[in-house]
C-alpha cells in the first residue's frame, strides 16, 4: 500500500537482466497511459494518446506527460492541477499500475551489477522498510533528499551507520513545472558524492 521507490546506481546499462525489466515498466506505462486517456475521454476531458506520446519523446510515458497533454489541451490550467483534481492517488481519473516488489528491483540492480539505494524515505514513510530490504540487498538510503528535513536526514544518517549503508542524495527534479525542487536541490556535498564513489569502487563496483 506504499510507494516504494529504489535507485540504481553504477550498473550496466545494458544487462539483459535489467532490459527486460526495464521494458516490463514501459510496457506498464504505456498500458496505464491508454487507460488514461481512456477513462479522461469518458469524463469528458479528451486527448489522444498521440498527444501524450509526443510529450514522451519516445521516452517511458508517464502521467506526467498526460498531465501536460491536459495542459496543452486547455483542459487545465497547471499539470498540478491534473494531477490534483483529475489523475491524482484518490482522484476521480487515476489509474494504477502494475509495480514490482522491491526485492525484486533490487535483484535486478544487483544483476546488474550496482548498487541499490532507498529513495526518499522519509517523503515516502518508508523507513520501517529499510533492515527488511537490507536483507534482500540493499546498500544505501538518500539521506539528502530535497524534501528531507534536518531531523529526518539526522535520523536517517543515524539509520545509515547502524546498518553500515551508503548515503545518497538527490533533488529528485522531474523536469520544470513540475511543482518539485529545483535542479541541484538537496544538500548532497562534493564530499559525500566522493565518499559514495570510493564506498562503490571498494566494493570493486565501477560501472560501466
Amino acid at each position: 500500500g506504499r510507494s516504494v521507490h529504489i535507485l540504481g546506481y553504477f550498473i550496466d546499462h545494458q544487462d539483459p537482466g535489467l532490459l527486460v525489466h526495464l521494458q516490463s515498466l514501459r510496457d506498464a506505462r504505456l498500458a496505464r497511459a491508454r487507460e488514461l486517456v481512456r477513462v479522461l475521454g469518458e469524463g469528458g476531458f479528451t486527448i489522444s494518446l498521440d498527444d501524450v506520446l509526443a510529450r514522451s519523446a519516445g521516452g517511458s510515458v508517464g502521467r506526467a506527460h498526460v498531465a501536460r497533454a491536459l495542459v496543452e489541451a486547455g483542459l487545465v490550467p497547471t499539470t498540478r492541477a491534473a494531477f490534483d483534481r483529475l489523475i491524482g492517488r484518490g482522484k476521480p481519473y487515476y489509474v494504477a499500475k502494475p509495480v514490482a516488489s522491491p526485492e525484486s528491483v533490487i535483484a535486478t540492480i544487483r544483476g546488474a551489477g550496482g548498487l541499490a539505494v532507498l529513495a526518499h524515505p522519509s517523503v515516502s514513510s518508508s523507513e520501517d522498510l529499510i533492515d527488511l530490504l537490507v536483507t534482500q540487498g540493499l546498500a544505501g538510503v538518500e539521506v539528502y533528499h530535497a524534501q528531507h528535513t534536518l531531523s529526518d536526514r539526522q535520523r536517517l544518517l543515524a539509520i545509515a551507520k547502524r546498518l553500515d549503508l551508503a548515503v545518497t542524495g538527490g533533488s529528485d527534479f522531474h523536469g520544470p513545472g513540475e511543482g518539485r525542487a529545483r535542479l541541484g536541490d538537496g544538500g548532497m556535498t562534493d564530499a559525500l558524492l566522493a565518499a559514495f564513489v570510493d564506498r562503490a569502487h571498494a566494493l570493486g563496483i565501477s560501472g560501466s
